[in-house]
């Protein structure tokens, strides 16, 4: 016997079962995003600044996060968006402010290239 079927509603269907089928990927730094910030981490370590970095993967992305003094709250966070109007976008947070964000890493990790002033000894 014959069927006919509304090409639109089918569709739909399709594209929904397909929806709730496939799992998300996580979302991840690669390789090259990791020695970017791998980099800059171990410059502010040797410097004495920074101490430890933790990574964490969630829904909302992908966290590099810095440690200072306390081990309890990290003191930067570089994120790394999967999905929605920030996809792509990198960004680099501090105690729940946004401090910088972007489409290029390079570009966000530069906020941490200042060198903090030091006071030297009189001579």
């Amino acid at each position: 016997m014959t069927e006919v079927v509304d090409f639109e509603i089918a569709r739909r269907h399709v594209r929904q079962t397909a929806t709730k089928s496939t799992p998300r990927r996580p979302i991840f730094f690669n390789r090259n995003e990791l020695g970017q910030i791998l980099s800059v981490y171990s410059r502010k370590v040797i410097a004495g600044e920074w101490i430890d970095y933790a990574i964490e993967i969630d829904s909302s992305g992908a966290s590099f996060m810095i440690f200072c003094r306390t081990p309890g709250n990290p003191t930067y966070r570089i994120i790394k968006h999967p999905i929605g109007t920030n996809a792509g976008w990198y960004q680099v947070t501090s105690g729940g402010y946004i401090l910088g964000c972007g489409k290029s890493l390079c570009k966000v990790l530069k906020l941490f290239r200042h060198t903090p002033f030091r006071a030297i000894g009189a001579t």
